[in-house]
């Protein structure tokens, strides 16, 4: 073998070999980290027959550990650079599509990778999925906690204060509703947001409105320079299955429009 036809198969093996490392998405498995964010909101979201039955029938509960009775959690997927998102679930606590929703693409970015650095909260307030309503118990005052999260002490302001402090750049809110077509629905608020939602409307069919009701976690968002969208779905005519895979398509999506997965939907 001469010079030259050495040089030629070393070159040759090492594009094969950097190509391969390009295209291969890490195994994220082992790099996903879990903190506290709320002790206070704490709660068996097993108890919650919708919950448990979907968890248990898609086999879902068995990388994580959703004990949440000593607080909510935030999974971390990623080292903290790159562009950050925040994927959150069970603002609602009878909205029972909302967290199955991102608890499944937890599942699915665990499996599949990303780029960036993603926070997932699959279930915001333990305590009101467990008992299945809709309204918050804060020492007596009860509220519908989408509707204070610009108040200092309440579950959706701490999540809000973790977006701000951890610098993040997108926030997606994931609901279900009354009323909402088959399809799905995004809401939205600035001229970003809206392009955000075209683009998923476009792919999936979902209806998008503009909605800046304040003390919403997406509204607050947006108020401090966080690009935020609130995705829904029917949560009454259609059970859980259907609308959950409806809702899991419209999120891929929205994950795609930021280039923050490997994989084109």
């Amino acid at each position: 073998m001469n010079f030259k036809t050495l040089i030629f198969l070393i070159l040759t093996f090492s594009v094969i070999f950097v190509g391969s490392i390009s295209i291969t998405p890490p195994d994220y498995a082992t790099h996903i980290y879990k903190q506290t964010l709320d002790a206070q909101v704490g709660g068996n979201i097993h108890a919650n027959p919708l919950i448990e039955n979907y968890l248990e029938k898609n086999s879902l509960d068995t990388a994580f550990d959703f004990n949440l009775e000593k607080g909510s959690q935030v999974y971390r997927l990623g080292n903290g650079k790159g562009k950050k998102i925040l994927i959150c679930g069970g603002i609602h606590g009878d909205e029972v599509q909302g967290p199955l929703t991102v608890v499944s693409i937890l599942y699915y970015l665990k499996s599949h990778g990303n780029k960036g650095t993603i926070y997932i909260i699959p279930f915001a307030i333990p305590i009101d999925t467990e008992k299945n309503t809709r309204y918050y118990n804060q020492s007596g005052d009860v509220y519908d906690p989408n509707r204070k999260a610009d108040i200092p002490g309440t579950p959706v302001n701490k999540i809000l204060k973790f977006a701000v402090s951890h610098k993040i750049n997108y926030l997606i809110d994931v609901h279900s509703g009354i009323g909402v077509k088959e399809e799905g629905m995004v809401y939205y608020g600035n001229s970003f947001e809206e392009n955000w939602a075209k683009n998923i409307q476009n792919s999936t069919g979902c209806a998008i409105k503009t909605n800046p009701a304040n003390g919403t976690l997406r509204s607050e968002a947006s108020k401090r320079n966080i690009n935020a969208i609130t995705l829904e779905v029917e949560k009454i005519n259609q059970g859980v299955d259907v609308p959950v895979q409806t809702e899991l398509n419209i999120l891929k999506r929205a994950c795609a429009y930021l280039k923050i997965t490997y994989y084109k939907f």
